[in-house]
């Protein structure tokens, strides 16, 4: 199921094509995966998608629950930034555990705050992945 997840996007994005772009907007989200890795954090292999809308919508990235699967919008793949890095730790806290939206966590707040506060991000990121066992 997994490997014909990570290629269907939800209807308001499509797949974007892969190029020398989409490979670096890629790049991007698995720099900050890979930095996950190296602070310890024992995550599984996660399947990183480009996005791109195809209506309007305010999604900034999604993930299949439990799926290792997260797709990421173009348009806020492009820069490296603590936006970037809050989307990227949220969409894996949805990936590997199964957590879904908490309206009280800094973290799992379906809404980004405008100035992440990366110390905050990193707090709940380890609170989650703490319960998490592989």
């Amino acid at each position: 199921m997994g490997k014909r997840l990570k290629n269907r996007t939800r209807p308001e994005f499509e797949m974007r094509r892969m190029d020398s772009q989409t490979y670096q907007l890629r790049r991007n989200v698995i720099n900050i995966i890979y930095d996950i890795k190296r602070m310890g954090y024992n995550i599984p292999r996660i399947e990183v998608r480009i996005v791109q809308k195809k209506e309007s919508t305010t999604v900034m990235g999604y993930a299949y629950l439990k799926q290792n699967i997260v797709h990421i919008d173009q348009c806020w793949a492009d820069a490296v930034n603590d936006r970037l890095i809050h989307l990227v730790l949220h969409e894996i806290v949805h990936a590997v555990t199964g957590f879904n939206h908490d309206d009280d966590c800094y973290l799992m707040n379906p809404f980004i705050p405008r100035n992440v506060n990366l110390d905050l991000t990193w707090k709940a990121f380890d609170y989650y992945m703490k319960g998490y066992r592989r």
